[in-house]
């Protein structure tokens, strides 16, 4: 049973999706298309319950599940709900989909799991649902259903497509919350696997939460901080030990790829907020890739690919970002050469 503020939420969610549908241009009641559409939607008490096929629709669904099976077999994109493609693009295919779910809990289960892994972490549920209906798909629906003449509408309230399934997402949402709180509560010195358990519940979380995501990463209550290591780091000596903690010590690695996320907004470059993190001089005897060891004048410079602080923690930290191994390694290299063109107009301004 789903407990009544899940509920609330839900009817005003369904509310405000109905809205983007709500104002479009009258249909002519004398034209054909107009009468027919009419003549499909009335259908007085099919609105009181969820299953909504008649004879001529389940002739109709026969047709689209042959064609959707020929779609998947077909198409080289897996897709997370087999035998539909998103957005909807029609009446058919969001009662196809419902037929399904209502018939199938393993489709019901694989579209809720498409619905969290889609829906983008900066963008609130009502308008998410219209990247996964198109207008024309929703056109047909309103809250509670309607025979007005030339705007037939059925209820977005009696489909699970609609309703239940996009309260399981708010449900997860809860479910992960909750599970956070239990880990947290559970010791003072947690073990390395409830580390990682809420490493992930925090990337969950960040994805489908807005809320979460703008409290975390954007405007976190308290200020962030690594236990031990006030940044940015001024030396190398605070590098080598910072990458010795993060390797010995999950707690202070994850505070570490914490305070990377929030400290870079999402639009900037690394390079443009590599110094809220290390400073030029801390970074003096560090290359991206290689050494300068024909130099003898010179140290030799150590090797940043081998450190996680400088890899594996900014790759998990910025993976939202869209920041991969290609990207980072492209950024390092542009961050090298810009300190090392400050130390060098440093110098020669010394000079």
């Amino acid at each position: 049973m789903i407990p009544d503020f899940i509920c609330l939420s839900g009817w005003s969610l369904v509310r405000r999706i109905v809205v983007r549908t709500t104002y479009r241009r009258p249909l002519n009641r004398n034209s054909t298309i107009t009468r027919n559409r009419m003549n499909d939607f009335k259908r007085p008490k099919s609105f009181a319950t969820a299953s909504h096929s008649t004879g001529k629709d389940t002739e109709v669904m026969e047709i689209v599940n042959r064609e959707a099976s020929n779609i998947e077999s077909t198409d080289s994109e897996p897709t997370l709900v087999p035998g539909f493609k998103f957005p909807l693009q029609s009446r058919l295919d969001v009662e196809r989909l419902e037929i399904a779910i209502q018939n199938s809990k393993d489709v019901r289960k694989k579209y809720v799991q498409f619905l969290v892994q889609r829906k983008p972490k900066n963008m609130v549920v009502e308008k998410f649902i219209t990247t996964i209906f198109s207008d024309d798909a929703l056109i047909s629906y309103n809250l509670n259903g309607s025979n007005t003449p030339g705007r037939p509408k059925r209820p977005m309230k009696s489909y699970s497509v609609f309703y239940d399934c996009f309260i399981g997402l708010l449900l997860e949402v809860g479910r992960l919350k909750k599970r956070l709180t239990e880990l947290r509560a559970m010791h003072k010195s947690p073990q390395t696997s409830t580390i990682n358990e809420i490493r992930t519940i925090h990337q969950k979380l960040r994805t489908i939460d807005v809320k979460y995501y703008q409290q975390r990463c954007i405007h976190p209550a308290k200020p962030l901080k690594i236990s031990g290591f006030p940044m940015p780091l001024q030396c190398e000596e605070d590098i080598e030990r910072l990458e010795l903690m993060v390797n010995r010590n999950p707690k202070l690695r994850t505070q570490y790829v914490e305070f990377l996320r929030c400290k870079k907004a999402f639009s900037v470059d690394i390079s443009d907020c590599f110094g809220k993190f290390f400073t030029g001089e801390a970074m003096v005897n560090f290359s991206w890739k290689t050494t300068n060891s024909n130099r003898s004048n010179r140290k030799e410079r150590k090797i940043m690919e081998q450190y996680q602080i400088f890899t594996s923690c900014m790759l998990e930290a910025w993976q939202e970002h869209g920041i991969d191994a290609v990207k980072l390694d492209s950024e390092m290299r542009r961050i090298i050469a810009i300190l090392s063109k400050r130390r060098y107009v440093a110098n020669n301004r010394a000079q």
